[in-house]
């Protein structure tokens, strides 16, 4: 009897043995014959990724005019990956690049890893040249994306070619995803424009957002982190104006900035606790969420499944000495309710106690997973609180984490201010016992003591000069023993997007 040969397998069969092959085998696969390019092409432009630079947009344009191609996209990731604003001549050029090695060799003296896997050089002046050659080329074609819109131009004319279009994707820092090759790589980026303008992510989402509009594409998920708050202002172009095209969503992670990075003095990047005062800042985004843009979107996906709304201020002051850029009232639409919600995340919300007990009853029979990251109460207690959610989820075979500072207020009269450090595992180098037995308590059917008490609350220590600081402020999350056990996988999905394809010539 002849054995099977490749060919001859079922067509579903080879699209099973393709989803499982490498990225790289999946282009050799392509390039077999038309039979095979097809079935390979179907896999490897499933997600595309692209930067805002000319060669991107140019493929991108490649690929959608072959309505064979465009028909495999499903996702679309715009990843924020810009040279600075402001151009550089040669001298500027010539510092930063030697700044740039000068802190490689001090962050190779904390990570092993980093020193050992992109170790410093010394550049000679021609080779510098060279590269500045290079980055002006990649700067004036930035500029005229930039001044010209040309992006918003290209992007609406591409969304409007793929007719199986569900999933956008704005990453600004690589928590969504990043490209495996930087299209600066070839003049050495080392004026990197994320840090120079926070808005710059946000106008990435208003060129996919308006892309979607225009052609009434209808989405299903959506992962955008982070952008500035204005994005949800409802007297601008934002979130808010495709409403209507949100009635399928099932998945909407977003990640809102709170505060500019460029308005931040530099002690800040080093970990400093610096009393730098970003209460205005604060203000305005609270206004933005006030104004009820984001309440608006979530009443617009009626069929979420998985729902994460993170809110991001990057201060190192004493956490609690500012308020909260939400609070859950003005963000969550009144008495939400997602009957199919398996997944949910909140991280760096005002609220009370009363609000987010009621929250997480409603869907306490379709939760999977939840986690509460940095969640302050204005008024109420998590002493209180803690008990509260174990009634609701004892037994329950689910995740139920919270983590890194939480904030309230004693119900015991004196109305003193609390705060326990849970720990963050994406961070931490050592696990936190508090933080464990926290989120173990929520779901245990055993009978014990709620884990939060005065004695374990965190205390407040101002910052002495002398002290020495890491020049991150915590150590990198590296090595947590009995990861999955401690904490679980809270998502229904990974958030690292490591493996896509970044975007790729057709033959």
């Amino acid at each position: 009897m002849a054995s099977a040969t490749l060919p001859g397998l079922p067509v579903e069969m080879i699209h099973e043995v393709c989803g499982h092959l490498e990225f790289q085998d999946q282009g050799t696969l392509r390039r077999v014959n038309r039979f095979f390019c097809a079935i390979a092409s179907s896999h490897t432009l499933k997600r595309i990724k692209f930067c805002m630079c000319k060669r991107d947009l140019d493929m991108l344009r490649q690929i959608t005019n072959n309505p064979l191609y465009a028909s495999y996209i499903q996702d679309l990731i715009y990843v924020v990956e810009t040279l600075s604003l402001e151009p550089q001549t040669f001298e500027m050029y010539a510092r930063a690049i030697e700044h740039d090695e000068m802190i490689k060799r001090h962050i190779g003296d904390y990570i092993p890893r980093v020193r050992a896997g992109s170790p410093p050089r010394t550049y000679l002046p021609s080779e510098i040249r060279e590269l500045h050659r290079r980055y002006t080329q990649f700067f004036e074609q930035q500029q005229d994306i930039l001044h010209n819109r040309r992006d918003f131009e290209v992007i609406k004319e591409v969304i409007a070619k793929l007719p199986n279009l569900k999933e956008i994707s704005v990453s600004s820092d690589g928590e969504i995803a990043k490209v495996k090759k930087s299209p600066f790589v070839d003049c050495k980026k080392v004026c990197d424009g994320r840090f120079v303008s926070d808005r710059i992510s946000t106008r990435h989402l208003e060129v996919m957002l308006k892309g979607v509009k225009a052609a009434g594409t209808q989405l299903q998920t959506m992962r955008v982190s982070s952008v500035y708050h204005t994005c949800l202002d409802p007297a601008t172009f934002g979130l808010h104006s495709i409403a209507d095209q949100l009635r399928n969503m099932t998945h909407f992670d977003l990640a809102i900035q709170a505060v500019e990075e460029s308005h931040m003095p530099m002690p800040l990047a080093l970990g400093r606790d610096d009393p730098f005062d970003i209460s205005n800042q604060l203000s305005e985004c609270n206004k933005t969420m006030q104004a009820g843009g984001l309440r608006r979107v979530l009443e617009s996906m009626p069929n979420l499944i998985f729902l994460k709304l993170t809110f991001i201020e990057f201060h190192s002051a004493i956490p609690g000495t500012f308020n909260a850029p939400a609070t859950l009232q003005h963000i969550m639409p009144q008495d939400a309710h997602w009957p199919k919600l398996k997944c949910l995340g909140l991280s760096n919300i005002m609220t009370e106690r009363q609000y987010i007990v009621k929250l997480l009853a409603r869907h306490k029979d379709t939760l999977f997973s939840f986690r509460l990251d940095q969640m302050r109460l204005s008024s109420t207690s998590w002493i209180v609180t803690l008990p509260m959610l174990r009634k609701l989820f004892a037994g329950a075979r689910m995740a139920a984490l919270v983590t890194d500072f939480i904030i309230s207020v004693s119900e015991d009269g004196d109305k003193k201010p609390e705060a326990w450090q849970l720990g963050n595992p994406e961070y931490d180098s050592e696990v936190n016992e508090l933080g464990v037995a926290v989120s173990r308590y929520i779901t245990s059917k055993k009978k014990q003591e709620c884990p939060l008490t005065e004695d374990n609350m965190w205390e407040f220590e101002e910052w002495d000069e002398d002290d020495e600081v890491d020049v991150f402020g915590s150590v990198l999350f590296d090595d947590w023993m009995d990861e999955d056990e401690l904490w679980g996988d809270w998502e229904d999905e990974p958030d690292d997007d490591d493996d896509l394809p970044d975007l790729i010539p057709i033959d």
